[in-house]
């Protein structure tokens, strides 16, 4: 409801989505509702998965990658934001695995996608 009064204000939901709620036979099953507040242009999401389910899963993250890659199909590179949460990540893994496994690891992103996730999505949103 806030983005419907609100329709050409930047958003974004922090942290991701609730993904222990999604988890069926060790891997993220995300219903078809969840992409539609992203109907809103001006929605983004923080793709955060070592702090969120990193004692679930472990580095380099293999379950979770075709988690992003829905994330990047429905969604787009160009509204997705990397974040840790630090320092509570670090309970999970160091801050390097928290970039690598996207960085290195999602062979599936383009290079365009990957600057766009890992700083370049945050950079358009502050008009930086």
């Amino acid at each position: 409801r806030w983005m419907e009064r609100y329709p050409n204000t930047a958003c974004s939901i922090t942290h991701g989505f609730p993904y222990r709620s999604f988890l069926e036979g060790g891997r993220i099953t995300l219903p078809d509702a969840v992409w539609e507040p992203f109907q809103n242009p001006n929605l983004s999401i923080e793709v955060s998965f070592p702090v969120r389910i990193g004692d679930t899963f472990d580095f380099p993250y293999h379950e979770v990658m075709p988690t992003i890659e829905e994330m990047v199909t429905h969604i787009g590179a160009d509204r997705l934001l990397y974040g840790t949460d630090m320092p509570f990540q670090n309970r999970h893994c160091t801050y390097t695995q928290s970039r690598d496994h996207i960085e290195k690891y999602c062979s599936f992103l383009s290079r365009e996608e990957r600057d766009l996730i890992m700083g370049g999505t945050a950079a358009r949103i502050l008009k930086l």
